[in-house]
This record gives C-alpha cells, sequence and structure tokens, in this order.
C-alpha cells in the first residue's frame, strides 16, 4: 500500500511536468497494481486468522479476480485529464473495477465481522478490535470507489476523505495484530539499578533460562557500557536477537526487562506501567534494600494483574 501510495504520488509529479499520457498511464497502472497487491495481503492476512483450511482455494481464487481485473484494466486504460491531474476511466475500467475489485475487498471486512462474532465470548478484545478494522476497511472501500461515479472536479474531495480513512484502517489493524500480545512473552526481570541484581523474575512460560542473577549482572553491563560507547544520555531500548527481542525499561531503582518475540508497542508501555507500579508498591523496601528478596514476592500479583487479557483494552496504554 505504501508502494501504491509512492506511485500515486509520481503520478502527479508527472502530470505537473506535462508529460506524455504514455508515461502517467503506465505509473497509473503501477498504482493501481500495487494496490490489488496489497488487497490481496490483506485478504491473506484475514483468511489465515479466520478460515485457515480454505486459506489457498480461496486467495487462489481472488488472485485470478484480480488478475482478470488487470488485464480489463490494459485492455481499457484511463486516459489523464491534464486539466484536472486526475486520469478519467472508461466505463468498462469504472464497471470492471467495482465488480471485481468488490469481491476481494469486501472479503475483508465480512471476514473479519465473522472472526468478531465467533470470539465474542471467548476473547472480547480479539472480537473489539477485529469489528473495528472490518469497519475501517469498509471506510477505505467507500472513499475508494465512491470517486468512480463522482464528477472528476471532485477529486480532491475524495482525496481528503483517503487520508483519515487509510490512518483510521492503519491504527485498527496494528492494534489488531497486537492483540495476540500474551504469546510473544517468553521472561521478565526486574533489576536492581545500582547493582546489577536481580531482585524477582517471571517466567511466562516453562523454559530454562541463564541464572537470574547473571542476567541481572549482564544487563546491567551491558547498558552501563553502550552509554560508554555511545557518550550518549539515552539508555539502551531495545536488544534485538532475531526471533528473540530483550525491551528495557528504567525507573528510579529497578530496570525492567522484558524477552519476548516480538516488540509490541502494547509489551512496551505494560512493561513501563510496571515499573511505575513496582517502585510505588515497593518504594521503602527498594529505598531500604538489605539483600533479601523475599519482601518482593507480592510482586507476582502485580505482573498478573498487568499482563493479563483483562487490561488489554485498559485505556492508559494507548494514551
Amino acid at each position: 500500500m505504501g508502494t501504491a501510495s509512492f506511485f500515486a504520488g509520481l503520478e502527479k509529479t508527472f502530470f505537473l511536468l506535462s508529460l506524455n499520457p504514455e508515461s502517467i498511464v503506465t505509473v497509473n497502472f503501477l498504482q493501481v497494481t500495487c494496490n490489488s497487491i496489497g488487497y490481496l495481503a490483506i485478504n491473506l492476512f484475514c483468511l489465515h486468522v479466520v478460515l485457515l483450511k480454505y486459506e489457498k482455494k480461496i486467495l487462489a481464487l481472488n488472485i485470478i479476480i484480480a488478475s482478470f481485473d488487470l488485464a480489463l484494466y490494459l485492455i481499457f486504460p484511463p486516459s489523464p485529464v491534464y486539466s484536472t491531474y486526475e486520469m478519467a476511466l472508461p466505463q468498462n475500467t469504472m464497471w470492471s473495477q467495482l465488480l471485481l475489485g468488490t469481491p476481494i475487498i469486501g472479503m475483508i471486512p465480512i471476514l473479519l465481522f465473522y472472526y468478531a462474532f465467533v470470539m465474542r465470548k471467548q476473547s472480547p478484545p480479539h472480537s473489539k478490535r477485529s469489528f473495528w478494522l472490518g469497519m475501517a476497511t469498509i471506510l477505505i472501500f467507500i472513499t475508494l470507489y465512491v470517486k468512480l461515479f463522482f464528477p472528476i472536479e471532485y477529486a480532491d474531495f475524495t482525496r481528503l476523505l483517503w487520508i483519515p480513512a487509510f490512518l483510521f484502517w492503519y491504527i485498527s489493524f496494528t492494534r489488531f495484530i497486537e492483540v495476540d500480545w500474551p504469546k510473544k512473552l517468553r521472561h521478565l526481570y526486574l533489576i536492581k539499578a545500582d547493582s546489577g541484581v536481580c531482585i524477582y523474575e517471571h517466567p511466562f512460560i516453562s523454559e530454562d533460562l541463564m541464572e537470574s542473577q547473571l542476567v541481572g549482572g549482564s544487563i546491567s553491563g551491558i547498558t552501563k557500557l553502550m552509554q560508554e560507547i555511545t557518550r550518549s544520555p539515552q539508555r539502551l531500548q531495545l536488544m534485538d536477537h532475531g526471533n528473540i527481542k530483550i525491551l528495557l525499561e528504567y525507573g528510579t531503582d529497578i530496570i525492567g526487562v522484558l524477552i519476548v518475540e516480538a516488540n509490541f508497542n502494547i509489551l512496551r508501555k505494560k512493561l513501563k506501567m510496571l515499573v511505575d507500579q513496582f517502585e510505588i508498591r515497593f518504594r521503602k523496601s527498594l529505598e531500604n534494600y538489605t539483600g533479601l528478596l523475599d519482601e518482593f514476592r507480592a510482586s507476582k500479583e502485580l505482573i498478573n494483574e498487568i499482563f493479563s487479557y483483562k487490561e488489554l483494552l485498559d485505556r492508559s496504554i494507548f494514551d
């Protein structure tokens, strides 16, 4: 979709430069092709989530429809209108775009609404995110095809509608894919910032990892070393090891270390929330730290409270 936007901008540049019609039509066709690929990719994503059993068959059908649509676009190409910087579509192309594009794009909200219905009791967060992504897709569909039936003078108006529609869809999509954040959690460490001592650890999956005190000392040493190397007041926020990411959040007295499989924004905000609330709840114990770890055992209740599905729709994590 981003590549399609690039070609859309290039098309307008060619208009401003008054280049020959063939160049403008070529760039326009590349834009339409990228849009088709983008919608097929989104369609595949929805099929993978909702109808994995029929994913390949339905995708193959959609590819055939999209290919036929692009073929008609080549046979009946649009023509540039230099006075308005727009492409005028022949009736054949206009109706083929509508009739052949509707099944591909229309399937996306249908699948999402179906998923929202199925998940309404199993997981309300999944259900709500799926519903809003479906609504955002419908808005994209309306802004995309309404211009086909408007006079060309209204092109600027339809472009203005497209911008908020696409932003709404993008926000909905990024939040929807992060809905599986609990599956990405692996391990949590809370480390004393001044000494590097691990005062609490919490495994989210049963997996043998390095001894906690060694982890605490290593993380503390790495963060200080990076500051020395870069000569920067900014502290290390992320360690990326391919399929494993290490998120770091800093409080006044502790460093929160979260080992995950994906660098989701929601996980970053939950880690920050934990560090802030931990320091508030255990302020006296942190200020008068004696080396005993028993006083931090109540951390488990706080961790379970923050890293649970019931907190997924807590609005504070999206502020």
